[in-house]
């Protein structure tokens, strides 16, 4: 995390009473406090002192998502994944409280750069993946209960919900509105493509939730959009900033799936996704008029492109598709031709029957 400004331990940006409640469950002073600038939302905090650093979060309470987002975390470093460990943390379902709160400890790393001088880490971050992904979870999309319980009880109605956007994305990137039809057919080949159980996936799995070191993945942060889903959001997620070809060559090689090619193709349907899905979110966050959202914008509407390009021709129409599959009608010469072949076939049969009566 990149650190920005000093703010003081007061008012709206840290509450006093919150500090010291933190002070408390750390048993430890804490004298600095400062907001990162790529901190989650606005709600994160480097805390410390002297001798230590952690990382605190806190929003106002009672919120049902943040400790949903804590359980997820936790969730996933018992499944193995490199996650920091959550030191200590208040939720309240009482309409009276007025903060939740974690804090974990801080992990040194520099954000993961999907490069292809990187291929070793990327090989380790879909190894790290693999792991969060054995763990199974009832139902796709936003988690409803602290049960790790979505929405969707399918793959294919969690699909189905997101094609809303299309339209809007479309006119936001000033595409021709015929393409909207092609992409509506590529969400619904995707909602096919996965009939299995959901699973645990982080939801927002981008180069800068990813803290490494060397070659190593140190730690996944971040679990505010943790979903159940298929494997291949996050996967897809992580590989999106990336166009070099390598990347994903090598996630997928660190994670092992059963059915390669499989994955690979619902992959790059899960890019078309995120590029809808990012192209609305984009316009909206843009207004802000922050140079960075330009250039992703500028990105993403550039592989929003090239990912069109690569969508087969739109399905052909019913009244096409009857012309494809039936038959012509005979002329009228052909098909006075075959009734009186018929009828000569007939008429010799009930001829020689009768003979021979």
């Amino acid at each position: 995390m990149k650190e920005s400004r000093e703010s003081p331990p007061s008012g709206v940006d840290f509450p006093p009473a919150i500090r010291i409640e933190i002070e408390r469950a750390l048993g430890a002073s804490i004298s600095r406090i400062v907001r990162p600038e790529d901190g989650t939302q606005g709600r994160t905090f480097l805390i410390g002192n002297s001798s230590h650093e952690w990382i605190a979060r806190l929003h106002r309470g009672p919120n049902p998502q943040m400790k949903r987002s804590f359980l997820a975390q936790q969730r996933a470093r018992a499944a193995g994944m490199r996650t920091p460990r959550v030191l200590a943390y208040s939720f309240s379902a009482s309409e009276d409280a007025e903060y939740d709160w974690t804090v974990e400890e801080r992990i040194s790393g520099k954000a993961f750069a999907p490069e292809s001088s990187n291929l070793a880490l990327a090989a380790d971050v879909g190894r790290q993946l693999r792991l969060l992904h054995e763990v199974e979870v009832t139902g796709f999309g936003d988690f409803q209960t602290d049960r790790f319980e979505a929405r969707h009880s399918t793959f294919n109605a969690w699909v189905a919900e997101r094609e809303s956007s299309i339209a809007a994305a479309v006119g936001v990137a000033r595409l021709d509105p015929g393409v909207i039809g092609r992409i509506g057919q590529a969400y619904r080949l995707l909602g096919e493509s996965y009939p299995e159980t959901a699973r645990l996936c982080h939801g927002d799995f981008s180069p800068e939730n990813l803290l490494v070191e060397g070659e190593r993945l140190a730690a996944v942060i971040d679990w505010e959009m943790a979903c159940g889903g298929d494997p291949a959001l996050d996967l897809a997620y992580c590989s999106f900033w990336s166009t070099d070809p390598s990347i994903l060559d090598a996630l997928i090689e660190g994670y092992q799936p059963t059915d390669g090619a499989a994955l690979r193709q619902r992959i790059r349907a899960h890019f078309l996704l995120y590029a809808v899905d990012l192209t609305v979110w984009l316009e909206e966050a843009g207004a802000s008029g922050q140079e960075c959202y330009r250039r992703w914008f500028a990105y993403n509407r550039q592989r929003f492109q090239d990912l069109l390009s690569e969508l087969p021709p739109p399905a052909p129409t019913q009244r096409r598709l009857r012309e494809a599959t039936v038959e012509p009608r005979p002329n009228r010469d052909t098909w006075w031709s075959n009734f009186r072949r018929r009828l000569g076939a007939r008429l010799r049969q009930a001829l020689g029957k009768a003979q021979a009566d």
